[in-house]
């Protein structure tokens, strides 16, 4: 069988082509001639371009992103305004106040930094939250594909 690479991303091509490599093995062993096996292809690309739940997950999610986005871009404003205070009132600054300076410095970047990596570091917010989203749309995509699979006698999908 020769499905087009270009239609599926590479994880989860290797996911179809094990499922299909299984499932044949599965099947009864007779003649060739006598079995007829009906294949169907799910177009993951235009479900998530065309389905609207999963258009309504992607506005939901682009949504939140760009809340996270404004508020990581005020926090790293906050950052920079302590930075230019700081060079511009440190030759006037006693040493007790550059150091209450530079440690209020330090603390709003050591804040930026964890806010950045909770949101969009490994398992962070960002990828939870892409993970619940998209499976719900797999999950409704899937029941889907099982009841038109079933109905219209497809062997494998």
């Amino acid at each position: 069988m020769n499905l087009p690479r270009r239609c599926l991303p590479g994880r989860a091509w290797r996911l179809y082509a094990a499922a299909f490599a299984l499932a044949w093995s599965l099947l009864p062993a007779a003649p060739v001639a006598a079995q007829t096996i009906r294949i169907g292809f799910v177009d993951s690309q235009r479900i998530f371009s065309e389905y609207k739940a999963a258009q309504e997950a992607q506005d939901r999610f682009g949504r939140e992103i760009q809340a996270w986005r404004t508020e990581a871009d005020d926090r790293h404003k906050g950052v920079d305004v302590l930075r230019n205070e700081l060079k511009d009132q440190d030759p006037l600054l006693s040493e007790a106040a550059r150091l209450e300076k530079e440690t209020a410095l330090q603390k709003a970047i050591s804040d930026y930094d964890r806010f950045v990596q909770d949101f969009w570091g490994p398992n962070g917010k960002v990828q939870r939250l892409n993970d619940e989203m998209t499976r719900e749309v797999i999950s409704k995509v899937r029941d889907a594909v099982e009841l038109l699979a079933n109905r219209q006698g497809y062997d494998l999908v």
